[in-house]
């Protein structure tokens, strides 16, 4: 896991709004600068990440701060950057299936305002917002889970290749698998905001706050879980702190976090009360732009009030949860790095690194995520992938001149209702595919070697292929 540089724009006041939505943050090295209305402030040297699993094995895919400081500084030499990787790069080698389950169907997401400090419930524009969220964290989150699928949008797709009930130690699934579900009309399936408990409050983002321990997070967890009679594979809680709390040590320095996800029926604290369900640990990720000591996202991309790391560290625990909603049962990678903690805050210019995601309730700033698939089968982190999964018959099918061939490129889109088309180079004289069905036949009638590359398309445009040898003996 790995953390980049966090430019923080403007402050909180409605005043400077217009200021703060036209900050250009720029990471030049490991250094960091912010520019507004053409004046330009030097800030400190990032100098690590934190490990927010040392000590803490229930924080799954934990999104580690980055700290800010100089070399030498107490809080800078407190960090222990995350052991073997190469900061700003992805952790390279492919997803390998466990045994576990994926979520499969619908995706649904919940989202768990918890705290008496959010205020008061109204509505704004179809989302419910409350009087103590000064940077509107809420409402950004409410529009981002239900944007999600719209358009077509592709970021949604890659986990698309992921499956369940296949061999263990798989890094590929069959398009008859049960892949994991492409959202439709968005992902949001409720808000619940429980004034029933009241956190301690202190200095934002401050590891001096007091803090909710994980364990009442958890329970908070199984008690939405219950609020809203959810307790199937496809459910997701995010229960979301308010400005000025400590959930769980998130601001510490040597093992603090953006995010992490887990499930309640995990017995590190012992038992709660509720039904086994995935969730998120989500700090006020805004509040962490008060802070000079660390921040939650590259910050490449400027958004006002702060809100640039929210969907950055939401999006990477709701990824973490469709693969691998019960942590080390679905997919990960052989040393345990789940889907988004192999491509965390990549340096700009990267493939997966911080993009900007268009969807029909607006623009969120997201990171990529790992893929089996693209890279020509190498894999890598992408920011954007092919709805279309091609089961590839193999690196050589071997045929003899004369005799006839029969096999179906398998293919599997992630897009409800999409339809395919199939087209193939190389094939030897005799042989061809049937464009609706991806079925090769024929009889070959020269022998030799040729390299067969089939493009699969869709109705919606989408594009992929698979390569592969065919050899034809006399």
């Amino acid at each position: 896991m790995r953390f980049a540089a966090r430019a923080k724009c403007g402050v909180r006041s409605a005043a400077i709004s217009a200021v703060s939505a036209t900050c250009l943050c720029l990471i030049v090295g490991s250094a960091w600068m912010v520019a507004t209305a053409g004046k330009a402030f030097a800030g400190p040297s990032f100098v690590g990440v934190s490990s927010p699993a040392a000590g803490h094995p229930y924080r799954f895919g934990a999104m580690p701060i980055h700290i800010r400081g100089r070399a030498g500084s107490a809080f800078a030499d407190a960090a222990t950057s995350s052991p073997g990787l190469a900061f700003g790069t992805p952790i390279k080698h492919d997803m390998l299936y466990s045994s576990g389950p994926v979520q499969a169907g619908q995706p649904r997401v919940y989202l768990v305002f918890w705290g008496s400090q959010w205020g008061t419930q109204t509505t704004s524009g179809g989302y419910q917002v409350f009087s103590g969220d000064p940077d509107g964290m809420a409402r950004y989150l409410e529009a981002f889970y239900s944007g999600l699928g719209s358009g077509g949008e592709t970021w949604s797709a890659t986990a698309g290749q992921y499956c369940q009930g296949i061999v263990v130690g798989s890094t590929s699934c069959p398009s008859s698998s049960a892949h994991v579900a492409y959202p439709t009309s968005g992902v949001l399936a409720g808000v619940w905001e429980d004034t029933s408990y009241t956190p301690p409050t202190g200095p934002p983002a401050s590891p001096s706050t007091p803090g909710a321990t994980g364990l009442q997070i958890q329970q908070e967890a199984a008690n939405a879980a219950i609020h809203f009679g959810d307790s199937s594979i496809d459910a997701q809680y995010v229960v979301v702190s308010p400005t000025g709390t400590d959930p769980d040590g998130w601001a510490v320095p040597k093992t603090g976090y953006c995010a992490y996800h887990s499930y309640t029926g995990d017995t590190y604290f012992g038992t709660v009360l509720g039904p086994n369900v995935p969730y998120t640990n989500l700090p006020y990720i805004p509040d962490a732009a008060l802070s000079t000591n660390f921040g939650c996202t590259e910050g490449l991309i400027a958004y006002p009030n702060h809100l640039d790391g929210t969907t950055e560290a939401a999006g990477h625990e709701y990824y973490e949860t469709l693969t691998d909603p019960f942590q080390r049962s679905g997919w990960a990678d052989a040393k345990g790095y789940e889907i988004g903690d192999k491509c965390d805050y990549l340096n700009p210019g990267l493939p997966g690194a911080e993009t900007s995601l268009t969807l029909s309730t607006g623009s969120f700033p997201v990171q990529g995520m790992w893929s089996n698939q693209d890279n020509h089968g190498k894999g890598g982190c992408v920011d954007t992938s092919s709805p279309i999964i091609i089961t590839n018959p193999g690196k050589k099918v071997s045929a003899v001149m004369g005799t006839a061939v029969d096999f179906t490129i398998s293919v599997y889109d992630v897009l409800p209702g999409a339809t395919v088309a199939f087209s193939a180079n190389g094939l030897p004289t005799g042989v061809s595919i049937n464009s609706a069905t991806g079925e090769v036949s024929g009889t070959p009638l020269t022998k030799g070697s040729s390299l067969v590359t089939v493009v699969v398309t869709d109705s919606s445009s989408n594009a992929a292929s698979v390569s592969f040898k065919m050899h034809v003996a006399k």
